[in-house]
């Protein structure tokens, strides 16, 4: 339960985070407020630890996508921070 809020929450993130990365500051707010309420919602039904653990893994993930497909690159170090947290999202289920 905790693997889907935290992909949930990260796609709500995404959803933000892209808006800001363009300057749509509506996009930008209105997935952010959102992001809020489904925070709250989840926080009484799961685990703290979980919830918060697997968002923070799937939204760096995420964010990492992003912005490599808007042009961004990384170094050798970066990539392999990324296969880490990867591995990470796996051995907390």
């Amino acid at each position: 339960m905790e693997f889907q809020q935290g992909l949930i929450l990260s796609l709500t993130e995404l959803v933000g985070d892209y808006g800001a990365k363009i300057g749509n500051p509506v996009l930008t707010l209105v997935a952010y407020n959102f992001l809020g309420l489904e925070l709250l919602q989840f926080l009484q039904k799961g685990s703290l630890t979980l919830v918060n653990g697997n968002w923070d893994a799937i939204s760096n993930v995420f964010t990492f996508a992003l912005g490599y497909y808007m042009g961004e690159r990384f170094s050798r170090q970066q990539y392999i921070g990324l296969a880490l947290i990867t591995v990470g999202l796996f051995l907390i289920q």
